[in-house]
């Protein structure tokens, strides 16, 4: 079978992935192996080049909507993100429950040696269980086609118990 020819930004489709446990967060979800994790006591991210997958989990009343997450999240993105750009906000069924999925456009961080800035589309998913709020982040240059990789990320995260 030929090699696949990804575009710069995308993940190749013969990515593997392993799971990763989160015994203080609660969460497990499967990420891409050899990829560098930094983790901070129940958050984690996972880096390669310009993607990044990051997990937050704070204490939540409620399950997110559509409408808390617009009227709510969305603000305090656009007033915190770099360059952000709201593309949508809806719901999603996933096996770990309903969720709420934000996907947006901003700047990267600059380039360490270049200086240079990319504009980057993040996925984010709100995940809530048991007065838990998971945020899941997806981040890739935009117009990399992730699509299936973020959908198989997005869809393992499950809560423990």
């Amino acid at each position: 079978m030929p090699e696949e020819d990804s575009p710069p930004g995308d993940i190749p489709d013969n990515q593997v992935f392993v799971s990763f446990r989160s015994s203080g967060g609660g969460y497990t979800l499967d990420t891409p192996e050899g990829w560098a994790r930094t983790e901070s006591g129940e958050n984690v991210t996972f880096s390669d080049k310009l993607h990044r997958i990051a997990v937050e989990v704070s204490d939540g009343s409620t399950l997110p909507t559509v409408e808390s997450v617009a009227a709510n999240d969305i603000p305090m993105l656009a007033a915190s993100v770099e360059a952000f750009e709201k593309v949508k906000v809806e719901s999603e069924d996933l096996p770990s429950g309903p969720a709420v999925l934000i996907r947006y456009r901003e700047n990267s961080a600059p380039d360490s040696v270049t200086g240079k800035k990319v504009r980057v589309e993040t996925d984010r998913y709100e995940y809530f269980k048991d007065g838990k709020l998971a945020l899941l982040s997806l981040s890739a240059p935009a117009g990399s086609d992730n699509v299936d990789v973020w959908r198989q990320i997005s869809r393992s995260f499950t809560w423990d118990g």
